[in-house]
């Protein structure tokens, strides 16, 4: 009965999708949507990603007391080591 149920959805779901997407008259500006959107979040993952190869290349070589320094958080930093 559950298993019925949920498989009635989730087939509703994905036909709904493919009305949705492949309609006439707007289904070209919802998929230049869905295509530009993506792309900003691949960009945008990219640049994470980027960000974080290049912190973590200049962590790598660092001493541990200087390694612990640059883990604290800069207000803390301006307490800490006067």
């Amino acid at each position: 009965m559950k298993n019925g149920v949920l498989m009635s959805l989730v087939a509703f779901g994905v036909g709904s999708a493919i009305m949705y997407y492949c309609d006439p008259t707007n289904g070209r500006r919802r998929r230049d949507r869905a295509r530009k959107v993506t792309q900003r979040t691949m960009r945008e993952a990219q640049k994470m990603a980027d960000q974080a190869s290049r912190s973590l290349n200049k962590v790598k070589d660092m001493e541990w007391s200087d390694l612990a320094k640059a883990m604290v958080p800069v207000t803390a930093k301006a307490l800490l080591w006067r």
